[in-house]
């Protein structure tokens, strides 16, 4: 039976693809036809390509997360997790929807709907993987994270931040605002994921 971790994480695997879907049937039905549904995939263009090379890497650290489980890696504790860890951590999570939301008024013109939701989706994904990954429901006040964890969470990232292309506002969408927002937010989370993951066992 799959952890809470691994189900989370082959949930995100069949989401987005769902995601993209739902997306494509809505903007064909209600958003102008077929005409502004191609505009619109000539606007994807650019998205595709950074979501490309989010999407590779998040593929090679699944390999290496399944590469672990069946053994051929011995999975090995990293570093572990205090309570203050976590509380640094949840702090954390506030940077990267704060800076969606710079980069939308700073840069983009001001904050859309787009913008909320996007920040809003980010803020709560990251903080739902990190109760799961950091075993919250452990009554132990320290918690380990191994090599499987690291490999997981970078898979996340990925992810996560590929929220930006599915939550922009469509209508008012500038690709330049939403690949830098997503390249920040990649950046930030991997800011915190090495933190998390640097070497530092009892």
């Amino acid at each position: 039976m799959l952890k809470a971790k691994d189900q989370f994480i082959e949930f995100a695997n069949h989401i987005f693809l769902v995601i993209l879907i739902i997306v494509a049937m809505i903007m064909l039905v209600t958003l102008g036809g077929v005409g502004f549904f191609i505009a619109i995939m000539q606007k994807l263009v650019p998205f595709s390509f950074v979501g490309f090379i989010f999407f590779i890497i998040a593929r090679i650290h699944k390999k290496r997360s399944d590469v672990i489980k069946r053994g051929g890696i011995p999975e090995e504790n990293l570093n572990y997790i205090t309570a203050m860890d976590r509380v640094k951590s949840f702090l954390y999570t506030f940077i990267p929807p704060i800076a969606i939301l710079g980069i939308g008024k700073y840069i983009g013109g001001g904050i859309n709907p787009g913008d909320l939701a996007q920040s809003v989706g980010i803020f709560l994904i990251v903080n739902i993987w990190h109760l799961l990954l950091f075993n919250k429901n452990n009554l132990e006040r320290v918690v380990f994270l191994t090599n499987r964890d690291e490999a997981r969470d970078m898979m996340m990232i990925c992810y996560i931040s590929m929220i930006i292309f599915f939550f922009s506002d469509f209508k008012l969408m500038d690709w330049r605002t939403d690949v830098l927002q997503a390249v920040s937010a990649f950046v930030l989370m991997y800011i915190l994921h090495k933190r998390l993951f640097r070497r530092r066992v009892k």
